[in-house]
Protein backbone atom coordinates (compact mmCIF):
# COMPACT_ATOMS: atom_id res chain seq x y z
CA UNK A 1 0.00 0.00 0.00
CA UNK A 2 1.24 3.49 -0.89
CA UNK A 3 1.65 5.93 1.99
CA UNK A 4 -0.25 9.06 0.92
CA UNK A 5 2.21 11.31 2.81
CA UNK A 6 5.12 9.82 0.86
CA UNK A 7 3.17 10.39 -2.35
CA UNK A 8 2.67 14.05 -1.38
CA UNK A 9 6.42 14.39 -0.86
CA UNK A 10 7.10 12.82 -4.25
CA UNK A 11 4.70 15.22 -6.03
CA UNK A 12 6.33 18.20 -4.32
CA UNK A 13 9.81 17.04 -5.35
CA UNK A 14 8.63 16.61 -8.95
CA UNK A 15 7.21 20.13 -9.05
CA UNK A 16 10.19 21.73 -7.29
CA UNK A 17 12.74 19.74 -9.34
CA UNK A 18 15.27 19.84 -6.47
CA UNK A 19 15.34 18.24 -3.04
CA UNK A 20 16.49 21.52 -1.51
CA UNK A 21 13.50 23.52 -2.68
CA UNK A 22 11.12 20.67 -1.86
CA UNK A 23 12.46 20.49 1.70
CA UNK A 24 11.84 24.25 2.09
CA UNK A 25 8.27 23.94 0.85
CA UNK A 26 7.49 20.92 3.03
CA UNK A 27 9.30 22.39 6.03
CA UNK A 28 11.68 19.51 6.79
CA UNK A 29 15.41 18.86 6.34
CA UNK A 30 16.64 17.67 2.93
CA UNK A 31 17.74 14.23 4.26
CA UNK A 32 14.17 13.68 5.47
CA UNK A 33 12.87 14.27 1.95
CA UNK A 34 15.45 11.84 0.57
CA UNK A 35 14.41 9.18 3.10
CA UNK A 36 10.73 9.62 2.22
CA UNK A 37 11.46 9.13 -1.48
CA UNK A 38 13.52 6.05 -0.64
CA UNK A 39 10.66 4.59 1.45
CA UNK A 40 8.21 5.24 -1.37
CA UNK A 41 10.51 3.44 -3.80
CA UNK A 42 10.68 0.50 -1.39
CA UNK A 43 6.88 0.42 -1.02
CA UNK A 44 6.58 0.22 -4.80
CA UNK A 45 8.92 -2.77 -5.00
CA UNK A 46 12.40 -1.25 -4.82
CA UNK A 47 11.94 0.73 -8.02
CA UNK A 48 13.92 3.87 -8.88
CA UNK A 49 11.76 6.96 -9.32
CA UNK A 50 14.33 9.76 -9.61
CA UNK A 51 17.87 10.24 -10.85
CA UNK A 52 20.07 13.12 -9.72
CA UNK A 53 22.07 15.09 -12.31
CA UNK A 54 24.02 18.33 -12.06
CA UNK A 55 21.08 20.10 -13.68
CA UNK A 56 18.57 18.71 -11.21
CA UNK A 57 16.38 15.66 -10.70
CA UNK A 58 15.09 13.62 -13.64
CA UNK A 59 12.18 11.19 -13.51
CA UNK A 60 12.84 7.60 -14.49
CA UNK A 61 10.27 5.77 -16.60
CA UNK A 62 8.69 4.43 -13.39
CA UNK A 63 8.77 7.92 -11.92
CA UNK A 64 7.05 9.36 -14.99
CA UNK A 65 4.30 6.76 -14.74
CA UNK A 66 3.76 7.48 -11.04
CA UNK A 67 3.72 11.25 -11.66
CA UNK A 68 1.05 10.81 -14.35
CA UNK A 69 -1.22 8.85 -12.03
CA UNK A 70 -0.35 10.31 -8.62
CA UNK A 71 -2.56 13.36 -9.06
CA UNK A 72 -5.64 11.15 -9.50
CA UNK A 73 -4.69 9.06 -6.47
CA UNK A 74 -4.18 12.15 -4.36
CA UNK A 75 -7.40 13.82 -5.54
CA UNK A 76 -9.48 10.69 -4.91
CA UNK A 77 -8.15 10.28 -1.37
CA UNK A 78 -8.71 13.95 -0.53
CA UNK A 79 -12.18 13.97 -2.08
CA UNK A 80 -13.13 10.88 -0.08
CA UNK A 81 -11.97 12.59 3.14
CA UNK A 82 -13.80 15.80 2.31
CA UNK A 83 -16.99 13.99 1.30
CA UNK A 84 -17.08 12.01 4.55
CA UNK A 85 -16.66 15.16 6.65
CA UNK A 86 -19.23 16.96 4.50
CA UNK A 87 -21.79 14.24 5.11
CA UNK A 88 -21.37 14.59 8.86
CA UNK A 89 -20.76 18.31 9.28
CA UNK A 90 -22.00 20.19 6.20
CA UNK A 91 -21.18 23.89 6.12
CA UNK A 92 -19.51 23.92 9.51
CA UNK A 93 -16.11 23.50 11.02
CA UNK A 94 -12.73 24.81 9.93
CA UNK A 95 -11.98 26.42 6.56
CA UNK A 96 -8.37 27.35 5.98
CA UNK A 97 -7.88 30.61 4.09
CA UNK A 98 -4.36 30.81 2.68
CA UNK A 99 -2.67 33.88 1.27
CA UNK A 100 -0.23 36.69 1.88
CA UNK A 101 -0.82 40.25 3.09
CA UNK A 102 -3.93 40.74 0.95
CA UNK A 103 -5.54 37.70 2.56
CA UNK A 104 -4.77 38.95 6.05
CA UNK A 105 -6.18 42.40 5.27
CA UNK A 106 -9.27 40.85 3.69
CA UNK A 107 -10.07 38.77 6.77
CA UNK A 108 -9.56 41.74 9.07
CA UNK A 109 -12.14 43.71 7.07
CA UNK A 110 -14.72 41.03 6.28
CA UNK A 111 -14.21 38.24 8.80
CA UNK A 112 -16.88 39.53 11.19
CA UNK A 113 -19.50 39.72 8.46
CA UNK A 114 -18.62 36.24 7.26
CA UNK A 115 -19.10 34.88 10.79
CA UNK A 116 -22.53 36.52 11.08
CA UNK A 117 -23.63 34.90 7.83
CA UNK A 118 -21.97 31.52 8.45
CA UNK A 119 -21.66 31.19 12.25
CA UNK A 120 -20.78 27.48 12.13
CA UNK A 121 -17.77 27.98 9.84
CA UNK A 122 -14.60 29.31 11.43
CA UNK A 123 -11.71 30.63 9.37
CA UNK A 124 -8.15 29.54 9.99
CA UNK A 125 -6.08 32.25 8.29
CA UNK A 126 -2.63 31.12 7.20
CA UNK A 127 -0.69 34.16 5.97
CA UNK A 128 2.67 32.34 5.86
CA UNK A 129 1.67 29.35 3.72
CA UNK A 130 0.81 30.98 0.39
CA UNK A 131 3.75 29.32 -1.41
CA UNK A 132 2.11 25.96 -0.78
CA UNK A 133 -0.66 26.99 -3.20
CA UNK A 134 1.77 26.51 -6.08
CA UNK A 135 2.78 23.00 -4.97
CA UNK A 136 0.01 20.42 -5.05
CA UNK A 137 0.38 17.76 -2.40
CA UNK A 138 1.13 20.08 0.50
CA UNK A 139 -2.49 21.11 1.12
CA UNK A 140 -5.52 18.98 1.87
CA UNK A 141 -8.98 19.13 3.41
CA UNK A 142 -11.18 22.20 3.12
CA UNK A 143 -9.13 25.23 2.07
CA UNK A 144 -9.25 28.22 -0.23
CA UNK A 145 -6.44 30.46 -1.36
CA UNK A 146 -6.90 34.20 -1.73
CA UNK A 147 -3.69 35.38 -3.26
CA UNK A 148 -1.91 37.75 -5.58
CA UNK A 149 0.55 35.04 -6.66
CA UNK A 150 0.64 34.50 -10.43
CA UNK A 151 -1.37 31.56 -11.75
CA UNK A 152 1.07 28.64 -12.18
CA UNK A 153 1.15 26.27 -15.11
CA UNK A 154 -0.22 22.75 -14.71
CA UNK A 155 -1.49 23.20 -11.16
CA UNK A 156 -3.58 20.42 -9.67
CA UNK A 157 -5.67 23.07 -7.94
CA UNK A 158 -8.27 25.25 -9.63
CA UNK A 159 -7.21 28.89 -10.01
CA UNK A 160 -9.62 31.66 -10.99
CA UNK A 161 -8.53 35.23 -11.53
CA UNK A 162 -11.21 37.24 -9.79
CA UNK A 163 -10.18 40.77 -10.65
CA UNK A 164 -7.95 43.52 -9.36
CA UNK A 165 -7.85 45.31 -6.05
CA UNK A 166 -7.46 48.84 -7.42
CA UNK A 167 -5.86 51.62 -5.40
CA UNK A 168 -7.58 54.97 -4.74
CA UNK A 169 -6.41 58.11 -2.88
CA UNK A 170 -7.86 58.68 0.59
CA UNK A 171 -7.52 61.06 3.51
CA UNK A 172 -9.20 60.99 6.90
CA UNK A 173 -11.88 63.56 7.69
CA UNK A 174 -9.73 64.97 10.49
CA UNK A 175 -6.87 65.59 8.06
CA UNK A 176 -9.16 67.37 5.58
CA UNK A 177 -10.61 69.49 8.39
CA UNK A 178 -7.08 70.58 9.34
CA UNK A 179 -5.36 70.95 5.96
CA UNK A 180 -8.20 71.42 3.51
CA UNK A 181 -9.46 69.35 0.57
CA UNK A 182 -7.12 69.12 -2.44
CA UNK A 183 -9.23 69.73 -5.55
CA UNK A 184 -6.53 69.43 -8.20
CA UNK A 185 -3.42 67.29 -8.46
CA UNK A 186 -1.33 70.46 -8.18
CA UNK A 187 -2.87 71.08 -4.74
CA UNK A 188 -1.01 68.01 -3.49
CA UNK A 189 2.16 70.11 -3.35
CA UNK A 190 0.89 71.44 0.00
CA UNK A 191 -0.04 68.08 1.53
CA UNK A 192 1.55 65.11 3.31
CA UNK A 193 1.85 62.16 0.94
CA UNK A 194 2.69 58.54 1.83
CA UNK A 195 5.06 56.55 -0.34
CA UNK A 196 5.24 52.81 -1.07
CA UNK A 197 8.52 50.95 -1.42
CA UNK A 198 7.61 47.28 -1.79
CA UNK A 199 9.68 44.45 -0.38
CA UNK A 200 10.94 41.47 -2.36
CA UNK A 201 7.44 39.98 -2.58
CA UNK A 202 6.50 42.82 -4.92
CA UNK A 203 9.46 42.99 -7.25
CA UNK A 204 7.15 43.20 -10.28
CA UNK A 205 6.04 46.66 -9.13
CA UNK A 206 9.04 48.63 -10.31
CA UNK A 207 7.32 51.63 -11.90
CA UNK A 208 7.59 54.26 -9.20
CA UNK A 209 5.04 56.52 -10.90
CA UNK A 210 2.45 53.72 -10.67
CA UNK A 211 3.50 52.72 -7.17
CA UNK A 212 3.17 56.33 -6.01
CA UNK A 213 1.01 58.31 -8.44
CA UNK A 214 0.25 61.05 -5.90
CA UNK A 215 3.94 62.01 -5.95
CA UNK A 216 3.89 62.48 -9.73
CA UNK A 217 0.43 63.67 -10.82
CA UNK A 218 0.51 67.34 -11.78
CA UNK A 219 4.33 67.31 -11.76
CA UNK A 220 7.12 66.54 -14.20
CA UNK A 221 8.21 62.92 -13.92
CA UNK A 222 11.74 64.07 -13.18
CA UNK A 223 10.56 66.10 -10.20
CA UNK A 224 8.20 64.11 -7.94
CA UNK A 225 6.81 65.54 -4.72
CA UNK A 226 8.45 64.94 -1.38
CA UNK A 227 6.90 62.22 0.76
CA UNK A 228 6.09 62.20 4.46
CA UNK A 229 6.44 58.48 5.24
CA UNK A 230 7.54 55.26 3.51
CA UNK A 231 5.95 51.83 3.93
CA UNK A 232 5.68 48.45 2.18
CA UNK A 233 2.23 47.45 3.40
CA UNK A 234 -1.27 48.73 2.59
CA UNK A 235 -2.55 48.07 6.11
CA UNK A 236 0.19 50.29 7.52
CA UNK A 237 -0.81 52.98 5.03
CA UNK A 238 -4.41 52.68 6.21
CA UNK A 239 -3.33 53.18 9.83
CA UNK A 240 -1.45 56.36 8.96
CA UNK A 241 -4.48 57.68 7.10
CA UNK A 242 -6.69 56.65 10.03
CA UNK A 243 -4.53 58.75 12.36
CA UNK A 244 -4.97 61.82 10.17
CA UNK A 245 -1.30 62.03 9.22
CA UNK A 246 -1.64 62.42 5.47
CA UNK A 247 -2.89 61.14 2.12
CA UNK A 248 -2.25 57.69 0.66
CA UNK A 249 -3.53 55.23 -1.92
CA UNK A 250 -5.11 51.98 -0.69
CA UNK A 251 -7.54 49.38 -2.08
CA UNK A 252 -11.15 50.44 -1.68
CA UNK A 253 -12.03 47.58 0.66
CA UNK A 254 -9.63 48.98 3.27
CA UNK A 255 -11.60 52.23 3.39
CA UNK A 256 -14.96 50.70 4.23
CA UNK A 257 -16.58 51.55 7.57
CA UNK A 258 -14.15 54.45 8.11
CA UNK A 259 -14.27 58.23 8.00
CA UNK A 260 -11.97 58.23 5.00
CA UNK A 261 -12.71 60.64 2.16
CA UNK A 262 -11.98 59.44 -1.36
CA UNK A 263 -10.17 62.21 -3.22
CA UNK A 264 -10.31 63.39 -6.84
CA UNK A 265 -13.49 61.50 -7.71
CA UNK A 266 -14.12 61.83 -11.43
CA UNK A 267 -10.53 63.00 -11.93
CA UNK A 268 -8.42 60.15 -10.62
CA UNK A 269 -8.24 56.98 -12.75
CA UNK A 270 -7.18 53.85 -10.80
CA UNK A 271 -5.25 52.79 -13.90
CA UNK A 272 -2.78 55.49 -12.84
CA UNK A 273 -1.80 53.26 -9.93
CA UNK A 274 -0.91 49.61 -9.42
CA UNK A 275 -3.69 47.08 -9.27
CA UNK A 276 -3.06 43.82 -7.50
CA UNK A 277 -4.57 40.80 -9.22
CA UNK A 278 -6.53 38.58 -6.85
CA UNK A 279 -6.87 34.84 -7.46
CA UNK A 280 -9.18 32.36 -5.79
CA UNK A 281 -7.63 28.90 -5.40
CA UNK A 282 -9.36 25.72 -4.31
CA UNK A 283 -8.97 21.95 -4.81
CA UNK A 284 -10.89 20.25 -7.59
CA UNK A 285 -13.12 18.52 -5.05
CA UNK A 286 -13.88 21.90 -3.48
CA UNK A 287 -16.64 22.80 -5.93
CA UNK A 288 -18.89 20.41 -4.00
CA UNK A 289 -17.70 21.43 -0.53
CA UNK A 290 -20.24 23.49 1.42
CA UNK A 291 -17.66 25.55 3.34
CA UNK A 292 -15.74 26.48 0.20
CA UNK A 293 -18.96 27.37 -1.60
CA UNK A 294 -20.02 29.48 1.39
CA UNK A 295 -16.78 31.44 1.15
CA UNK A 296 -17.23 31.89 -2.59
CA UNK A 297 -20.85 33.02 -2.25
CA UNK A 298 -19.88 35.49 0.47
CA UNK A 299 -17.29 37.09 -1.80
CA UNK A 300 -19.74 37.29 -4.68
CA UNK A 301 -22.39 39.09 -2.66
CA UNK A 302 -20.17 41.30 -0.51
CA UNK A 303 -17.06 42.40 -2.36
CA UNK A 304 -18.32 43.68 -5.70
CA UNK A 305 -18.77 47.25 -4.50
CA UNK A 306 -15.35 47.34 -2.85
CA UNK A 307 -13.17 46.06 -5.69
CA UNK A 308 -12.78 46.97 -9.37
CA UNK A 309 -15.52 46.59 -11.94
CA UNK A 310 -13.85 43.45 -13.24
CA UNK A 311 -14.08 41.79 -9.82
CA UNK A 312 -15.47 38.25 -9.96
CA UNK A 313 -16.54 38.37 -13.60
CA UNK A 314 -15.73 34.69 -13.94
CA UNK A 315 -16.99 33.09 -10.75
CA UNK A 316 -18.66 29.83 -11.71
CA UNK A 317 -17.36 26.57 -10.26
CA UNK A 318 -16.66 24.33 -13.24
Amino acid sequence: MIDIDLLKTFMTVVQCKTLTEASEVIGVEQPTVSRRIKRLEEQLGDVELLKAYSTGLILTEAGQYLEQHASNIYENVEKLTADIREIQYGASGELRVIGENFCRAFISEYGGEFHVRYPTVFLNVRAEESKALTYAGQLNGAFVGLTGLPIPNNSLFIWKELGKAEFYPYAHKSYIDKYGLPETFEDLDCHNIFRYEWNNAYTDYRDDAKNNPLLYLGRKCSSPRAHTAIMDDTVQCKLLIQNGLGIGTIPKYLARNTEFIQLFQGLYDPAMSIGGAVNLVYPAYGKDNAKIRAFRDFMLSTLKSDISKTWLQNHSFK
